[in-house]
């Protein structure tokens, strides 16, 4: 499949079995992941829902997530990843030279694709395995003290 800029080979229905058998994204605590995890479906625009429906990945369930700094626009800037099972076919791997080169999809969201995956689960079996990296704004809507 073509996503953007990258050919995707994806095995949807056996990354959806991986995600059936686990249980939560990272399981951490820390209010940076609870507010990440409180927005739900709403974390994501529409065109990024595609790309997880495509790739089989359960969007609630990220093998990493983490919050970067506080905008001037008040929103905050996340960063995170997922795994599938595939291959990229074509295409840049997104991770160089210590660097991280995303595709804008939205205003508020990016994405890319690596060879160089990392944290994978024990759920994902002996196949090749390949890394969704994100970049997203999005606000704070926990009631605990925002963070600057």
């Amino acid at each position: 499949m073509k996503i953007s800029k990258w050919e995707i080979a994806a095995d949807s229905l056996a990354t959806r079995a991986v995600y059936e058998k686990i249980e939560s994204g990272t399981g951490c605590d820390c209010d940076h992941c609870k507010n990440f995890e409180k927005l739900g479906a709403d974390v994501f625009p529409p065109e990024m829902h595609e790309i997880f429906r495509l790739l089989g990945i359960d969007f609630a369930k990220p093998v990493e997530v983490f919050r970067y700094c506080r905008l001037d626009s008040g929103l905050h800037s996340y960063g995170g990843w997922y795994h599938f099972i595939g291959s990229i076919v074509d295409g840049a791997d997104c991770v160089q030279n210590c660097s991280v080169e995303l595709e804008r999809i939205s205003d508020k969201a990016s994405f890319g694709f690596s060879r160089q995956a990392s944290l994978v689960h024990d759920s994902f079996p002996d196949h090749p395995v390949i890394q969704l990296d994100i970049d997203i704004e999005i606000p704070w809507v926990l009631n605990e003290t925002e963070p600057d």
